[in-house]
């Protein structure tokens, strides 16, 4: 409450809320919570970059399975217009 007293703009009060400190390392160095954003933005790109590839290779998936049953329906059906010739 102290930090929304004291502010005297926006970016004041977001300059103070960075410097917090929230935890400490186990080395004993403090953990602001800017150092947290810092953290979440570079996890939250990298699950994002993990999502893109894995759907990029279901998608992959798909177009191979596709193609193979593409590939197995249309030698049935040429093995079958041989039989009839």
């Amino acid at each position: 409450m102290a930090v929304l007293a004291l502010t005297t703009s926006l970016a004041d009060m977001r300059q103070r809320l960075g410097r917090m400190v929230v935890a400490t390392s186990h080395d004993g160095q403090p953990i602001t919570a800017d150092d947290l954003v810092s953290i979440t933005l570079y996890l939250s790109l990298c699950l994002y970059v993990s999502l893109c590839v894995y759907v990029s290779l279901y998608l992959s998936l798909c177009l191979y399975v596709s193609l193979c049953v593409y590939v197995s329906l249309s030698l049935s059906l040429y093995a079958s217009v041989c039989v009839f010739m």
